[in-house]
């Protein structure tokens, strides 16, 4: 079986000066009364960990005992504990020293507040917040379920372009996780395949778990206590072309950067592959990617379609929801021919999600079909007033 790989935590954004008001942070994910932060994690590397660390064996807030490093990153580490009583284990990130501040009210009340709103996602597709809060010697940490498999990265780079099936079958199941986000005003910001598990979930070898909610940013409420600007955030290789403009994020920011995870998934590379971080964001905010046909002419001009539409530098330009980006992997997925030795496709539409564009889907077709006539009518009327006007 493949090592273990475990869902991580990146810094929701830095923050504005502290509030006035005081914050008791939260301690589990089903009460949101008591005390939290919030911690920035770069990609895991598990071969940097120190085994002496000082973390193992220690019972953190009283619930959680630690029992192995598995990754670190910029800002904090994680570990495989168990939750006593319970005896489960969870991957418990750990903010490193230095990187949250007690008494920064405000940091800890962004963090709660996102905390609280991630833990509340229930979409089969997102990694369960079990729960976070501070112990009484200043640990902030997140319990996660603890995720056996690899990430989607892992798999790209040991296999290469994957199968158009499988790649709508893995977009579709993100596509979904995010809705659910959106649906609660949340953007993530950072999809990319590092963020992404795949673990054997009854008959599906690719059940996808999107992990990270740590970047994400409400888009709903504008809370000037709790957003910032001027913030460089997210992964160069998967950045939406607006954020270098210091626009604000949006459903539509998500639906680029799960754009660019199709096309790696279906090219085997990103559409920009530049020798800098900068060169790659400058190649975002003005270079046209090559088609995926040109790359490799096997991939269905389809699926091709959807993934030059969701990747527009014009965010007008892309699908305007995720329900329409569902709709438009399904409509790829029933136009693939899939050889007769593959795995067949399975469904990537439910009925729900067909109820929830429904309404949005008749109208367009509608307003698609009713135009011309409609023009047509209205010049017919024009030259009608105006042969009036000539009758004696």
């Amino acid at each position: 079986m493949a090592a273990p790989a475990v869902a991580t935590w990146p810094v929701a954004e830095p923050l504005e000066p502290a509030h006035p008001d005081g914050l008791t942070p939260p301690v589990d994910s089903r009460d949101e009364s008591a005390g939290c932060s919030s911690a920035m994690a770069l990609p895991l590397q598990p071969a940097a960990l120190r085994f002496d660390d000082p973390l193992v064996g220690r019972l953190i807030d009283g619930r959680y005992r630690v029992v192995e490093p598995l990754g670190h990153g910029g800002m904090g580490r994680v570990y495989r504990a168990v939750q006593v009583g319970l005896d489960r284990e969870v991957a418990l990130k750990v903010l490193a020293e230095g990187h949250a501040d007690p008494r920064d009210l405000t940091f800890v009340k962004r963090f709660c507040l996102e905390a609280s709103v991630t833990a509340r996602l229930g979409h089969p597709n997102t990694v369960v917040i079990h729960d976070y809060g501070r112990s009484d010697d200043g640990i902030f940490y997140i319990a996660m379920e603890y995720l056996e498999g690899r990430t989607l990265a892992e798999v790209l780079e040991a296999e290469g372009a994957l199968p158009p099936s499988r790649v709508l079958r893995i977009g579709t199941q993100i596509a979904r996780a995010a809705r659910e986000a959106h649906r609660n005003g949340l953007v993530h910001r950072d999809l990319k395949p590092s963020n992404v598990m795949l673990v054997a979930r009854d008959d599906e070898p690719d059940f996808v778990k999107v992990l990270d909610f740590g970047l994400a940013k409400f888009f709903v409420r504008g809370d000037a206590e709790l957003t910032q600007s001027g913030a460089f955030l997210g992964s160069p290789q998967y950045m939406a072309p607006e954020l270098l403009r210091n626009a604000p994020a949006s459903p539509r920011t998500d639906i680029y950067g799960l754009g660019v995870v199709l096309y790696e998934m279906a090219c085997g590379r990103p559409p920009f592959t530049a020798a800098s971080s900068i060169a790659v964001l400058l190649e975002h905010a003005s270079a046209q990617p090559k088609r995926p046909r040109l790359l490799d002419s096997h991939i269905p001009e389809a699926l091709e379609h959807v993934i030059l539409r969701a990747i527009a530098k014009d965010p007008q330009a892309r699908y305007g929801s995720m329900d329409e980006l569902l709709l438009a992997l399904s409509w790829a997925g029933n136009a693939l021919g899939v050889p007769a030795d593959a795995e067949p496709l399975r469904p990537v539409l439910t009925a729900a999600d067909v109820a929830s564009i429904e309404v949005g889907s008749r109208r367009r077709y509608w307003r698609r079909k009713l135009r011309p006539w409609l023009v047509g009518l209205a010049a017919a009327a024009g030259a009608g007033a105006a042969a009036w006007q000539l009758l004696p």
